[in-house]
């Protein structure tokens, strides 16, 4: 289960709320999505620092934060975030965003190789999205995955229309979800968390194809 920041931040969880997120995370393998703020800025990187302090404290497994089409000025973040953060008891994973290239995420990892505990979300409606290749309804996706150099280490799932940032359901796109999660299965061993990220009263039917799906290709 993810806990995405959008809109609110810690502070806005009453104790009663914490306390219920405190008993399932024994239970339930608990990952935080950071706000979406500009993290160049002293309250964006403030808000950033008080969300990884809440994910360590109610014991999440991974830290996500979107990546920023400034590749230099977000390398030069990282560092100073991390050196700046007790993110060793936490896996940090560096989301992909629309536009961003592959080449420029690998860029992101080959300058912070030194540091553990850092790896991609990879989030595939997003990876659809990059400007790498041209023709929008080829299978921009899969082939970013193939060129992708960094660990992975949960992936994002919904589907897109190969234009715009939908957040559709798994099969109500042009991507081919299914030959995405045998590669990542089969090539790379991926036992990372699978979050579907779209409105919830269309998740159970196809967090239940997803469920076969795994279970065939396993």
């Amino acid at each position: 289960m993810e806990i995405f920041f959008d809109g609110f931040l810690p502070q806005a969880f009453p104790n009663a709320t914490r306390k219920k997120i405190d008993d399932l995370s024994d239970t339930l393998y608990l990952t935080i999505h950071s706000p979406l703020k500009n993290p160049f800025e002293k309250e964006g990187y403030h808000d950033l620092l008080d969300c990884l302090n809440f994910a360590i404290q109610i014991k999440a497994k991974i830290f996500t934060i979107h990546a920023d089409y400034r590749i230099n000025k977000f390398i030069n973040f990282l560092e100073d975030f991390l050196a700046n953060s007790n993110y060793s008891e936490i896996i940090i994973g560096i989301e992909n965003i629309p536009g961003i290239t592959v080449n420029e995420m690998n860029e992101i990892f080959n300058n912070l190789n030194v540091y553990p505990n850092l790896g991609v979300t990879f989030d595939i409606s997003h990876a659809q999205l990059s400007p790498i290749f041209l023709k929008k309804k080829e299978k921009n996706a899969f082939k970013y995955l193939k060129n992708l150099n960094a660990p992975i280490m949960e992936i994002h799932l919904h589907n897109t229309d190969g234009f715009s940032d939908l957040h559709s359901r798994i099969r109500e796109g042009i991507i081919d979800i299914r030959e995405i999660l045998v590669y990542m299965k089969k090539e790379k061993d991926f036992k990372g968390p699978y979050i579907i990220e779209y409105w919830r009263e269309n998740v159970f039917n196809d967090y239940l194809w997803l469920h076969e799906l795994l279970k065939e290709i396993d």
